[in-house]
């Protein structure tokens, strides 16, 4: 009874272990699709910047310029996964004219805290958008995205350019941060910051440059906060001496945190008088989607026309 027993418990753990290395089996090692928080850019003309969270799906879009506004206009890819939203932007901007055979180049990018999910899910990307294009009948190059731009400052601090083109649109965007508040911050935390600012953007690409001349002049007109960043940042000098004692480090710390408490007050402020100034621009906002949703429609049109007159 016993071997009979025993022969029975082998050939179930034998029928277990077929199992297992047929599920395994089925995806080839190397080839498992992973997924981060990631920081992805499509650029056609119309440059599109998204955020994915750990599963694929898309968090966040920012529409760099009027062009990718226009595009996006009627276009909702919060939710959608990487590769939905990457099939929305292509369908759209053909339909929109932004994409047809005289399309020089396509660019992507695609960063995550792990470099080498990054580079497999830049390979994918890379892949659906050819693939994409291919069954358009277009053969437009896909190329990595140049962010050489970048490369002086990312060196400086240490960050990748993905990291520091993420800060400099967090930076545009919202006053009260700077570089020393993010420079600290790891690819994951930077882009989850960045997702909030995207999703909380008020103002477009049409106004962004008066917006800001704006904001400009609002933070120049407060000394107070210029001057507590000056002394904040001297103070912070200061504890490199190698030579304090503990009794000085304590003192500069604690004028540091008192210096801190007021910036605090000011920003606080400043926030409050952007948050007056956007509102003003709420009126102006809406009328500037309404005329891109009708430059989109009127870009579809004419596309069409185009096409019409190609075919007859």
């Amino acid at each position: 009874m016993k071997t009979k027993a025993m022969k029975i418990t082998m050939l179930v753990l034998a029928v277990a272990v077929i199992a297992a290395v047929a599920v395994a089996c089925t995806t080839t090692p190397g080839t498992e699709e992973a997924y981060a928080q990631s920081y992805v850019t499509l650029s056609i003309n119309p440059e599109v910047e998204m955020v994915t969270d750990a599963e694929g799906v898309v968090e966040a879009v920012y529409p760099v310029n009027e062009d990718a506004e226009i595009l996006l206009a009627d276009s909702e890819l919060e939710g959608m996964t990487l590769d939905e939203a990457i099939d929305e932007i292509l369908d759209v901007a053909e339909e929109a004219g932004y994409l047809d055979e005289t399309t020089e180049d396509i660019e992507i990018s695609v960063d995550t805290e792990d470099e080498g999910i990054g580079a497999q899910i830049r390979e994918r990307v890379k892949t659906r958008v050819r693939e994409k294009l291919q069954a358009k009948g277009l053969n437009c190059p896909v190329e990595d995205r140049d962010m050489s731009e970048y490369a002086a400052q990312a060196s400086a601090l240490g960050k990748s350019n993905a990291e520091v083109r993420m800060m400099a649109r967090i930076m545009e965007n919202d006053p009260t941060v700077t570089e020393d508040d993010l420079k600290g911050k790891t690819m994951s935390e930077l882009a989850t910051q960045y997702a909030h600012m995207a999703k909380n953007k008020s103002v477009n690409a049409a106004l962004r440059q008066q917006f800001h001349t704006d904001r400009d002049a609002l933070i120049a007109q407060n000394t107070v906060r210029t001057q507590l960043l000056a002394d904040i940042e001297g103070l912070e000098e200061q504890l490199e001496n190698d030579e304090l004692t503990g009794e000085q480090i304590g003192e500069i710390n604690a004028e540091i945190a008192e210096k801190k408490a007021q910036l605090a007050t000011e920003n606080a402020e400043l926030v409050q008088q952007m948050t007056q100034l956007r509102t003003q621009y709420q009126d102006e906002i809406e009328a500037a989607r309404t005329q891109q949703r009708a430059a989109l429609g009127e870009r579809k049109q004419q596309h069409q026309g185009q096409g019409g007159g190609n075919q007859g």
